[in-house]
């Protein structure tokens, strides 16, 4: 499901689509867990997930707080993703680090579109990710 506001309405956001339940799964969470370290109730999280509710601006940032994720992503980050699993690991680095890899990174996807990726670069980034030097 792609994350996507349509429309908004006095303190609400219209939701298309979110991702609440996947992350609260992610984290192996009840939706009675989730609620009290949001500070909500288990129906309002039970409403949310399901539609009958919409969120507020707050409602979000509380429940990412509560999950230590951006609240964004509840929206637009499904946490099966792998790109997830890499921004977020990206979150944990200082800006320099960040840098260094973005702009590693830029340079691959650019090779691998040019059709002109180094097989043994790209092979050694997985065997580091493997024995776990990028972690």
């Amino acid at each position: 499901m792609v994350g996507l506001v349509v429309a908004r309405k006095r303190a609400s956001l219209q939701i298309a689509r979110h991702h609440l339940r996947a992350w609260r799964k992610h984290f192996r969470l009840t939706q009675g867990q989730l609620a009290e370290r949001a500070g909500f109730s288990t129906g309002l999280i039970s409403q949310l997930e399901s539609g009958r509710s919409q969120f507020t601006e707050e409602c979000l940032r509380r429940i990412g707080r509560a999950l230590h994720i951006p609240a964004s992503f509840i929206l637009g980050n499904h946490p099966d993703h792998p790109l997830t699993e890499l921004a977020l690991r990206m979150r944990r680095l200082s800006p320099d680090q960040q840098a260094k890899i973005t702009t590693s990174v830029a340079s691959l996807i650019a090779q691998a579109e040019n059709g002109s990726a180094d097989p043994v670069q790209i092979s050694a980034l997985k065997h580091d990710r493997d024995v776990g030097h990028l972690r």
